[in-house]
């Protein structure tokens, strides 16, 4: 059984993530400390003790840790080809773990027996014959163990603040009308709030700029493009970029590779 995959605990003090990401690949987090929030897509969540979440690849999400805390936690990567496999026909774990973003408060139960067993597979440094085999089988069960949490899961909801409210409904007018003008003028005129103001708010409740945010849907967007076999010129003006050389640059920046040494990845 040749699996890829990630499992570590992670401790940081006064931890600052400096911008929003997002993986290839499917993440899983469990929260160790009460430490703050985290923004995902359109939603803001708690991180509790406690707290696991389901990230999926491409998803856009930032944690934002309360200042003078410990931020540990448990955190899962993996490939969706993990998910092939180890899916059967009786148990297809692509059903419940693909292309789906899932939050849950952990009784204390439940969370000590995750905690438990990924303390098992993180603090194993075996090179002894079988080792990998049995660590294998070990991860499989956790995503066993999680699928089943999904399955049958007591759901958290996301928290909304007041401002996080107000700026909800300018991230859905960004990601409707991605494509189109969405310039601060623009958005000021269609909310009827200063530039400023329209732009303060946003940040304090989401962690990102406007600008941030639209960039990086527009990027998630040109992949998705160039992955279907578009040239990087109809990718990019398809995905809101007027301008040729300011998309090769923006994209670059972003993901460390050309839109063109990415689209070549997908060729067959």
């Amino acid at each position: 059984m040749n699996l890829n995959y990630m499992v570590k605990l992670s401790e940081d003090e006064n931890w600052v993530m400096p911008k929003h990401h997002y993986h290839q690949g499917i993440e899983v987090l469990l929260c160790v400390t009460n430490s703050g929030k985290i923004f995902i897509e359109d939603k803001v969540y708690p991180l509790n003790r406690g707290t696991l979440l389901v990230i999926n690849e491409t998803t856009l999400h930032r944690t934002i840790v309360n200042p003078n805390r410990l931020y540990k936690r448990y955190i899962i990567h993996f490939p969706l080809e993990t998910l092939d496999i180890l899916s059967t026909q009786k148990s297809n774990l692509n059903d419940i773990m693909a292309n789906k973003t899932f939050c849950t408060q952990l009784s204390d139960q439940y969370y000590q027996d995750l905690v438990d067993m990924l303390d098992s597979i993180a603090n194993t440094s075996s090179d002894e014959f079988g080792q990998d085999i049995i660590s294998s089988i070990k991860f499989a069960n956790v995503l066993v163990y999680i699928s089943r949490l999904i399955i049958n899961p007591d759901h958290l909801e996301h928290t909304s603040s007041l401002e996080f409210k107000r700026v909800l409904p300018i991230i859905n007018y960004i990601q409707d009308h991605i494509t189109e003008d969405l310039s601060l003028n623009k958005l000021s005129e269609v909310f009827y709030v200063s530039k400023y103001h329209l732009s303060k708010i946003f940040k304090r409740s989401t962690g990102f700029t406007i600008n941030e945010f639209i960039i990086q849907k527009r990027i998630l967007l040109a992949k998705d493009y160039l992955k279907n076999g578009f040239s990087v010129q109809y990718s990019g003006e398809k995905s809101g970029f007027n301008d040729y050389s300011h998309f090769i640059r923006t994209f670059s920046k972003s993901t460390g590779i050309s839109p063109g040494r990415y689209a070549k990845e997908f060729k067959t």
